[in-house]
């Protein structure tokens, strides 16, 4: 690819049809696009998600895809992670979208003693959108980081607004066995790994609500 990769993007997605061309345009559309690898998990979808996935991937040099039998979103991540090669770690969700300088702001605020970078988002409702950000940069230095993620407002439990160092969380998995909460899981383990944490005063996630989301 002519450039080291520096953001690895999982994206999971089970029978998501309707999403996936928003989805790839909002990643092609990022600042950083040619620093980063994106890699799908179709999840075992029973719709046209996979062929679809194939016939976009197939242009793409920074996107590969592999089809997994369905086993759920904490086993697809896993699955992702095995076939991530950046210096980073992000997750996102196929139905969600992201502004065109989500992944560069993220990677702006990490250094080389940061090993967490936590953003804000914007819940979008079908007729309203409210925004969750931290008002202020806030760094947090181990051992704090766990007590902070327990009883801070401004560091949240999602995984898609955050940008994680994958050689600090090389042993860090989700938990195939929660039903829900796993992403909760899955930042409590990270954070017990963490030297610093940045949390960022900017939101550029746009998490959709809609009716069939898993939430």
């Amino acid at each position: 690819q002519g450039i080291d990769i520096m953001i690895s993007i999982i994206v999971p997605v089970y029978n998501g049809e309707q999403w996936i061309e928003k989805c790839i345009k909002a990643l092609k559309m990022q600042s950083i696009y040619n620093q980063l690898e994106i890699i799908f998990i179709d999840d075992g979808s029973t719709d046209s998600t996979g062929e679809l996935l194939d016939e976009y991937v197939s242009k793409e040099p920074y996107m590969t895809v592999h089809h997994i039998q369905n086993n759920g979103v904490s086993n697809a991540r896993n699955v992702g992670m095995s076939y991530a090669h950046g210096k980073y770690i992000a997750f996102f969700d196929v139905d969600d979208y992201i502004e065109p300088d989500y992944y560069a702001v993220l990677l702006e605020h990490m250094d080389e003693e940061c090993d967490i970078v936590c953003g804000g988002y914007i819940v979008d409702y079908p007729n309203q959108s409210v925004c969750c950000k931290s008002r202020k940069l806030l760094q947090i230095d181990y051992p704090e980081c766990v007590k902070e993620y327990l009883q801070s407002k401004d560091l949240d439990p999602n995984i898609w607004d955050k940008l994680f160092r994958r050689s600090s969380i090389l042993d860090v998995f989700f938990d195939t066995s929660l039903v829900q909460s796993e992403d909760r899981y899955f930042c409590f383990q990270c954070m017990k790994k963490a030297r610093r944490i940045r949390i960022i005063p900017e939101a550029k996630y746009h998490y959709r609500v809609n009716p069939s989301s898993a939430i």
